[in-house]
């Protein structure tokens, strides 16, 4: 069922954004084609979102925002895989992955975001990725046609896949992986050196490659810095917190702020991992 009248700061991490005009929580197929239907006859945009933790929500949206339900109906799939829906937490996938003794998972459990939104992303912790164990993917494309897309068929990169913004997954089917870690407790890591009392999205920009973004904005003196009720956080450089009631745009102006200081510093261009809602909002076309 297709609500109005919602905030957007409800379904942020960072709590920030405006108004909602139409939003759609997935339960089932025939729900995305409700959805997609709904796009074309009113001429809106589309914004697919997952738990809302890597993207910063402009004032207001004037659209459908979509999200998958963590039960959304599965399909059938092979005994050796492991099929979640993806609005499921990334997190509990793990745990099912580990209830299946598949325990190399174990670092993705750090993850905030849901099972789709992390991959579209291609989001990683402590060296690995979530591509590195997807065997498949299965959703819609904007043309309300189903489809099951192998892993091969998938550009994957750094930060990046090649689905984001050209199709909507429903389904992601994991395989089996050697298990790695044993001893070494992730969720403790992430909480000595993750800002976790206050609101944020995550890292905000990407490493460069052979150095972390953290330390190049650490060692230009951005610690602490601040635009309006926006932080950059001590505890983690490449954090940026809701200290005190952040707009969109002061979280937007302090982002300019910080690569300025480290391109004057280091030399290096810090390039976003976040994503502004305007950015990857869709016009559906017939």
């Amino acid at each position: 069922m297709i609500e109005k009248g919602l905030l957007l700061k409800d379904f942020s991490t960072w709590k920030i954004g405006g108004k909602l005009s139409y939003y759609l929580l997935a339960k089932k197929k025939e729900d995305i084609l409700e959805g997609l239907r709904f796009c074309l006859e009113k001429k809106l945009a589309l914004l697919l979102i997952g738990n809302g933790s890597n993207v910063l929500f402009d004032e207001d949206f004037k659209g459908l925002m979509i999200r998958i339900d963590k039960k959304f109906e599965l399909s059938s799939i092979e005994d050796n895989l492991l099929a979640v829906s993806a609005g499921q937490m990334l997190s509990r996938a793990v745990k099912l992955m580990n209830v299946r003794t598949w325990s190399s998972m174990d670092p993705l459990s750090t993850i905030p975001g849901n099972v789709g939104g992390s991959l579209v992303n291609n989001a990683g912790a402590f060296g690995l990725e979530i591509s590195d164990f997807v065997h498949s993917v299965e959703g819609f494309d904007f043309f309300g046609i189903y489809k099951k897309i192998e892993k091969k068929d998938i550009d994957f990169k750094y930060r990046y896949c090649s689905l984001r913004g050209n199709f909507l997954i429903t389904q992601v089917n994991f395989f089996n992986f050697e298990k790695i870690y044993s001893d070494v407790n992730f969720r403790t890591t992430r909480k000595s050196t993750q800002p976790l009392n206050y609101p944020s999205a995550g890292c905000i920009f990407k490493n460069p490659k052979g150095d972390s973004a953290g330390r190049l904005i650490d060692l230009s003196d951005c610690k602490k810095m601040s635009v309006g009720g926006a932080e950059v956080s001590e505890v983690h450089a490449n954090f940026i917190i809701n200290k005190q009631g952040a707009s969109s745009q002061e979280i937007k102006d302090l982002i300019k702020v910080v690569q300025l200081k480290v391109k004057k510093h280091s030399g290096f261009d810090l390039t976003r991992e976040l994503q502004y809602s305007s950015e990857i909002s869709v016009m559906i076309n017939n």
